[in-house]
Protein backbone atom coordinates (compact mmCIF):
# COMPACT_ATOMS: atom_id res chain seq x y z
CA UNK A 1 0.00 0.00 0.00
CA UNK A 2 2.64 2.23 0.66
CA UNK A 3 4.35 1.47 -2.29
CA UNK A 4 1.43 2.53 -4.14
CA UNK A 5 1.14 5.71 -2.42
CA UNK A 6 4.71 6.91 -3.27
CA UNK A 7 3.71 5.68 -6.97
CA UNK A 8 0.62 7.97 -7.18
CA UNK A 9 2.29 10.85 -5.77
CA UNK A 10 5.49 10.18 -8.16
CA UNK A 11 3.12 10.39 -11.17
CA UNK A 12 1.11 13.12 -10.10
CA UNK A 13 4.25 14.99 -9.43
CA UNK A 14 4.89 14.33 -13.13
CA UNK A 15 1.88 15.35 -14.65
CA UNK A 16 1.72 18.73 -13.30
CA UNK A 17 5.33 19.81 -13.96
CA UNK A 18 5.49 22.57 -15.79
CA UNK A 19 6.77 22.45 -19.51
CA UNK A 20 7.13 25.74 -21.82
CA UNK A 21 8.81 25.80 -25.09
CA UNK A 22 10.32 28.63 -27.13
CA UNK A 23 8.62 29.65 -29.59
CA UNK A 24 11.97 30.67 -31.58
CA UNK A 25 15.25 28.76 -32.44
CA UNK A 26 18.68 30.12 -33.06
CA UNK A 27 19.40 31.91 -36.36
CA UNK A 28 22.74 32.03 -38.02
CA UNK A 29 24.04 33.84 -41.09
CA UNK A 30 25.55 31.83 -43.88
CA UNK A 31 29.35 31.70 -44.41
CA UNK A 32 30.81 34.02 -46.37
CA UNK A 33 29.85 33.80 -49.91
CA UNK A 34 27.27 31.02 -49.64
CA UNK A 35 24.50 32.92 -50.42
CA UNK A 36 26.25 34.94 -53.58
CA UNK A 37 24.62 34.12 -56.72
CA UNK A 38 21.61 36.18 -57.77
CA UNK A 39 19.35 33.41 -58.15
CA UNK A 40 19.45 32.29 -54.74
CA UNK A 41 19.02 36.43 -53.51
CA UNK A 42 16.38 36.87 -55.76
CA UNK A 43 14.26 34.07 -54.38
CA UNK A 44 15.11 34.86 -50.90
CA UNK A 45 14.11 38.61 -51.31
CA UNK A 46 17.48 40.29 -51.34
CA UNK A 47 17.27 41.77 -54.69
CA UNK A 48 15.59 44.44 -55.71
CA UNK A 49 14.00 45.09 -59.12
CA UNK A 50 16.95 46.69 -60.53
CA UNK A 51 19.12 43.62 -59.79
CA UNK A 52 20.64 45.84 -56.33
CA UNK A 53 20.65 43.67 -53.55
CA UNK A 54 17.86 45.37 -51.02
CA UNK A 55 17.99 47.19 -47.91
CA UNK A 56 17.22 45.53 -44.92
CA UNK A 57 13.64 46.37 -43.46
CA UNK A 58 13.54 47.66 -40.03
CA UNK A 59 10.99 45.12 -37.96
CA UNK A 60 7.78 46.50 -36.88
CA UNK A 61 6.75 44.50 -33.76
CA UNK A 62 4.53 46.12 -30.72
CA UNK A 63 4.17 44.32 -27.23
CA UNK A 64 0.77 42.38 -27.19
CA UNK A 65 0.50 41.67 -23.43
CA UNK A 66 2.40 40.56 -20.30
CA UNK A 67 1.41 38.28 -18.40
CA UNK A 68 3.01 38.30 -14.53
CA UNK A 69 3.37 35.48 -11.89
CA UNK A 70 0.02 35.08 -10.34
CA UNK A 71 -0.44 32.21 -8.17
CA UNK A 72 1.38 30.26 -5.21
CA UNK A 73 -0.86 27.56 -5.49
CA UNK A 74 1.01 23.86 -5.83
CA UNK A 75 -0.61 22.42 -8.48
CA UNK A 76 -0.22 25.30 -10.92
CA UNK A 77 3.20 24.46 -11.81
CA UNK A 78 3.74 27.41 -14.34
CA UNK A 79 1.92 30.30 -12.54
CA UNK A 80 4.81 32.03 -11.24
CA UNK A 81 6.52 32.48 -14.43
CA UNK A 82 6.06 35.75 -16.11
CA UNK A 83 5.14 35.71 -20.26
CA UNK A 84 5.97 39.23 -22.66
CA UNK A 85 4.58 38.94 -26.14
CA UNK A 86 5.54 40.52 -29.11
CA UNK A 87 3.63 40.38 -32.10
CA UNK A 88 4.70 42.25 -36.06
CA UNK A 89 2.44 44.69 -37.69
CA UNK A 90 3.54 43.08 -41.27
CA UNK A 91 2.36 40.13 -42.57
CA UNK A 92 5.39 37.89 -43.81
CA UNK A 93 5.78 34.51 -45.45
CA UNK A 94 7.10 31.22 -44.61
CA UNK A 95 10.38 31.82 -47.05
CA UNK A 96 10.87 35.23 -46.01
CA UNK A 97 11.00 34.03 -41.95
CA UNK A 98 12.83 31.16 -43.07
CA UNK A 99 16.25 34.15 -44.16
CA UNK A 100 15.25 36.53 -41.50
CA UNK A 101 16.42 36.54 -37.84
CA UNK A 102 15.83 38.75 -35.16
CA UNK A 103 17.84 39.95 -31.73
CA UNK A 104 15.56 41.27 -29.08
CA UNK A 105 17.52 43.56 -26.17
CA UNK A 106 16.88 45.70 -23.33
CA UNK A 107 19.03 49.00 -23.92
CA UNK A 108 17.58 51.10 -20.95
CA UNK A 109 15.54 51.15 -18.16
CA UNK A 110 14.33 48.46 -15.29
CA UNK A 111 16.25 44.49 -15.83
CA UNK A 112 14.75 41.57 -16.21
CA UNK A 113 17.28 38.49 -15.79
CA UNK A 114 17.11 36.16 -18.70
CA UNK A 115 14.11 37.04 -20.27
CA UNK A 116 16.08 37.61 -23.96
CA UNK A 117 18.33 35.18 -25.72
CA UNK A 118 22.21 37.31 -26.11
CA UNK A 119 21.84 35.33 -29.64
CA UNK A 120 19.67 36.16 -33.07
CA UNK A 121 16.72 34.20 -33.23
CA UNK A 122 14.03 32.91 -36.44
CA UNK A 123 10.57 33.18 -35.75
CA UNK A 124 7.53 30.86 -37.71
CA UNK A 125 4.76 32.70 -38.82
CA UNK A 126 1.59 32.17 -37.25
CA UNK A 127 -1.50 31.02 -38.88
CA UNK A 128 -1.95 34.82 -40.16
CA UNK A 129 1.27 35.58 -41.51
CA UNK A 130 2.44 37.09 -38.15
CA UNK A 131 5.21 36.99 -36.60
CA UNK A 132 5.06 36.65 -32.65
CA UNK A 133 7.29 35.89 -29.90
CA UNK A 134 7.20 34.80 -26.44
CA UNK A 135 9.64 35.37 -23.63
CA UNK A 136 9.75 34.32 -20.27
CA UNK A 137 10.94 34.85 -17.62
CA UNK A 138 10.69 33.42 -13.43
CA UNK A 139 8.24 36.27 -11.88
CA UNK A 140 7.92 34.31 -8.64
CA UNK A 141 4.41 34.79 -7.23
CA UNK A 142 4.05 37.30 -4.46
CA UNK A 143 0.83 39.94 -3.23
CA UNK A 144 2.93 42.42 -4.64
CA UNK A 145 4.56 43.22 -8.25
CA UNK A 146 7.57 45.33 -8.45
CA UNK A 147 6.91 47.42 -11.46
CA UNK A 148 9.11 47.42 -14.35
CA UNK A 149 10.53 49.86 -17.14
CA UNK A 150 12.05 49.56 -19.75
CA UNK A 151 13.26 50.00 -23.24
CA UNK A 152 13.85 47.21 -25.72
CA UNK A 153 15.98 47.29 -29.27
CA UNK A 154 15.12 44.61 -32.29
CA UNK A 155 16.89 44.62 -35.14
CA UNK A 156 17.06 42.34 -38.28
CA UNK A 157 19.95 40.67 -40.06
CA UNK A 158 19.36 38.60 -42.78
CA UNK A 159 21.66 35.51 -44.11
CA UNK A 160 24.16 37.52 -45.53
CA UNK A 161 24.63 38.96 -41.81
CA UNK A 162 23.25 42.45 -43.22
CA UNK A 163 21.50 44.49 -40.06
CA UNK A 164 18.94 46.56 -40.15
CA UNK A 165 17.87 49.73 -38.38
CA UNK A 166 16.77 49.29 -34.75
CA UNK A 167 13.32 49.84 -33.87
CA UNK A 168 12.65 50.82 -29.99
CA UNK A 169 9.81 49.81 -27.89
CA UNK A 170 8.66 50.66 -24.85
CA UNK A 171 8.20 47.79 -21.91
CA UNK A 172 6.26 48.32 -18.87
CA UNK A 173 4.09 47.11 -16.02
CA UNK A 174 2.38 49.25 -13.29
CA UNK A 175 3.12 45.76 -10.57
CA UNK A 176 0.57 45.61 -7.83
CA UNK A 177 0.94 46.92 -4.80
CA UNK A 178 -0.65 45.35 -1.47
Amino acid sequence: MRTLFVFILLLLNFSLACTVSKDYSNFEAEESGNVSDSFTLEIIGYEDEAGEVAELSKPSFFLERVIRGFSSEPFTSCSDLGFMHFKSYERTSDATAQFTGFKFERVSGDHIEDLFPDYWIQLVPNAENLLEVRFIWVDRYSASKIPFDFVVSVKATNRLGETSEPQYIRVFDYGVKH
